[in-house]
């Protein structure tokens, strides 16, 4: 029982290593101009979006690019 409530800690770095992925994805599809974060993401509407061509576009369009 006691070792089920120590895997949340490993929940919480899998999900950050997935969402810092995600935001490198878009940092690089972005480029080094505009720096994006969690913090651009949400401020675009985008809390969780997908990694395709759609995301991206509205990103950019969210920034100005």
């Amino acid at each position: 029982r006691r070792a089920l409530r120590y895997t949340s800690y490993f929940e919480y770095d899998y999900g950050f290593v997935v969402y810092q992925d995600l935001v490198a994805y878009f940092q690089a599809q972005v480029g080094p101009t505009v720096k994006v974060d969690p913090f651009t993401l949400q401020a675009c509407g985008m809390p969780s979006p997908s990694k395709d061509a759609a995301s991206t576009q509205k990103l950019k369009t969210c920034l100005g690019l």
